[in-house]
């Protein structure tokens, strides 16, 4: 059936475009491989200027690829940002953030029903689809991020095992296109610390709890940051980038070898990235900062053998246009209803709330988190602002590093931004006072711990 229903709308997609019998035959519809590198900085990898060569194959791909400079993840951690890739939505519409329960522990919700997914479109549009994720937190198919897939496995794993079986679903024979969706976690913590030749002049530490003592030491003192410590952290960082490096190049290796890659739509994009000390943190989800915002966006279209570089401002919720645009028109135009972000029709913005339990329930620098900001960009310009007015003001082409908070300076303007986002934000703040949790096992919840969530 599902075959069936491909070819019917693959006809209505030629008769649409005026391609009766004697036209010229329409191109068949484009796979799509997504891929999402969690915790990847954009600034880490040899095609956005990383002299360590942490990257060759993704920058192989770069260059025959849209590289874009000025894309911006929704928020700095996992949940709500691959929840803004697959639903098209802002966090503050889908609502995707932590809740504390009567018992003052954190609890997670499941994404709205009512919200599109694009696993949901491509199964109706007769896609064959598969997930396979090693997010075992929040991209366990119980949150509903990867609704409509037909098959989902989550499992944290390194990068080279999930390879090795999304190979085996991609040599399967088919008379459809495929969306395959793919998440790589070799750095995030605990990082893929299997030394890659040629990388390090010596192998990393294999001493897995080396970024818990680097947030112990920035974040619990006042101390200088040790910096021998924070190289070793760093060391281990770039490692796991390679080691998914090396994975994705053996997936873009098959798709060329079988023939299917210049037929494939690939988008490789970050769902958020790493600090090691810059504004006395350390990991994620506690700001944001440039280099847990600006995220990776590689684009290469079907067929696309030049590449190039757009400062276009992009945004996560620009995905499900970006997919769109590669689709029949016929085929694509009832989806632009349901995911109506496209780049350059939306405000650049994100939101941070405190995540992390064990941060929260920190008796030294918990009451550091305890909150929220909201982000605004209006290029050059960036406010982060956080209740209790409090304002950072960044000029990001004078001041790329936000070393300068310009507020002070440029009170009116960092009103008027404010003032903007929040005509913006209110009128779309997501009422979740029925909000649904996710039925998580003793397994899921452990997973949720070994990553650092509880």
């Amino acid at each position: 059936m599902r075959a069936l229903r491909y070819l019917f709308l693959t006809a209505l997609a030629m008769t649409c475009a005026g391609c009766g019998v004697g036209g010229p035959a329409e191109p068949p519809l484009p796979n799509v491989l997504l891929i999402s590198l969690d915790t990847t900085r954009a600034d880490r990898l040899g095609c956005y200027g990383y002299e360590r060569n942490t990257s060759p194959n993704i920058d192989k791909l770069a260059a025959q690829s849209t590289r874009y400079t000025r894309a911006y993840t929704t928020a700095p951690w996992t949940l709500p940002t691959h929840t803004s890739i697959f639903t098209g939505r802002f966090p503050t519409e889908h609502g995707m953030r932590h809740y504390k329960t009567e018992d003052g522990t954190v609890a997670y919700p499941k994404v709205p029903e009512d919200l599109p997914t694009l696993g949901v479109m491509f199964r109706e549009l007769g896609y064959d689809t598969a997930a396979y994720v090693t997010n075992q937190a929040f991209l366990n198919p119980e949150f509903g991020i990867l609704r409509g897939f037909e098959y989902t496995r989550c499992n944290w794993m390194p990068g080279e095992q999930i390879v090795n079986l999304a190979k085996r679903w991609l040599a399967r024979e088919r008379d459809r296109p495929f969306m395959l969706f793919m998440n790589f976690m070799d750095a995030h913590y605990p990082y893929n610390v299997t030394p890659v030749e040629g990388l390090l002049p010596e192998p990393p530490d294999q001493n897995v709890d080396l970024l818990g003592d680097l947030t112990n030491q920035v974040m619990g003192t006042s101390d200088p940051i040790d910096e021998v410590l924070r190289n070793k952290v760093i060391d281990q960082y770039d490692t796991g980038l390679a080691n998914q490096d090396r994975a994705l190049g053996r997936i873009f290796d098959y798709l060329r070898e079988s023939g299917q890659f210049d037929n494939t739509l690939i988008i490789v994009t970050s769902d958020h990235g790493e600090l090691f000390g810059e504004f006395r943190l350390v990991a994620h989800d506690k700001a944001l900062y440039e280099p847990l915002m600006k995220a990776v966006m590689l684009v290469c279209e079907p067929g696309q053998t030049d590449g190039g570089v757009s400062e276009t401002l992009l945004s996560s919720v620009d995905i499900p246009a970006i997919i769109l645009d590669q689709l029949p028109e016929a085929l694509a135009a009832p989806y632009r209803e349901r995911f109506p972000y496209a780049p350059g029709n939306h405000p650049i913005t994100g939101e941070w709330n405190s995540t992390v339990e064990h941060d929260l329930r920190n008796p030294v620098w918990g009451a550091r988190f305890n909150g929220s900001a909201n982000m605004w960009i209006e290029w050059p310009w960036k406010l982060i602002y956080a209740p209790g007015d409090l304002y950072e003001l960044y000029h990001l082409e004078e001041d790329p590093g936000e070393l300068q908070n310009r507020y002070e300076d440029e009170q009116e303007r960092a009103h008027t931004m404010a003032a903007a986002m929040k005509a913006w934000r209110e009128p779309r703040l997501r009422d979740l006072s029925d909000v649904a949790m996710p039925s998580l096992s003793p397994e899921d919840r452990d997973a949720m711990q070994a990553l650092g969530y509880l």
